[in-house]
């Protein structure tokens, strides 16, 4: 097994991306990936650059990280410019950063996909050595995963990582047919 790290959606067949992502939730789908890129709301000049980590095996791909290298904060709905600020006052450098998340988009959902017979925990424990790998390489301060969906949450704990506890307003559709009756519904 290798892992190969992509800059661009492109890089990546649709079809064997969205086999492992399936259809449940559209949002780690290629073709939303894509079209962020596409559109040029993710790219270097927004602050979101691709670097996408994929787990191969003779040319089958075995598992998927999104993965985003970033130059500030802006854009993840999740705010650690306390963090950016101690690193600072210490004379460090908070970024860039490493960001497994959806850009642009603040649903929780998985942030990994894994082949149905393969071993998710090794798997993802040998995407996350890959990260830690590249970041001391590259001098990179950190590594984050934003709106992890519960399991994969506690997934990442079972493997040495610390979850930052927070507060997010989330709504649900109480059968609304459209816009107008929900806001009929507020006092």
């Amino acid at each position: 097994m290798e892992v190969k790290q992509i800059n661009a959606m492109s890089e990546v067949a649709n079809a064997d991306w969205n086999r492992l992502t399936g259809t449940a939730y559209p949002f780690l789908r290629h073709e939303y990936l894509a079209a962020l890129e596409q559109s040029g709301s993710i790219c270097g000049r927004t602050g979101w650059l691709p670097a996408h980590l994929l787990l191969m095996d003779a040319g089958e791909l075995l598992a998927l990280m999104p993965l985003y290298l970033k130059g500030h904060s802006q854009g993840e709905f999740v705010f650690d410019h306390q963090w950016a600020r101690a690193y600072m006052q210490n004379g460090l450098n908070y970024y860039p950063k490493w960001l497994t998340a959806i850009p642009l988009t603040p649903c929780p959902g998985p942030r990994f996909a894994v082949k149905p017979d393969l071993d998710a925990t090794a798997a993802i424990q040998v995407l996350l050595d890959v990260v830690k790998t590249l970041a001391e390489q590259r001098g990179i301060s950190s590594w984050h995963c934003l709106f992890p969906e519960t399991e994969q949450a506690k997934l990442l704990q079972t493997l040495g990582m610390n979850l930052r506890e927070d507060v997010h307003f989330h709504w649900f559709n109480r059968g609304y047919r459209d816009f107008d009756l929900f806001l009929a519904n507020l006092n």
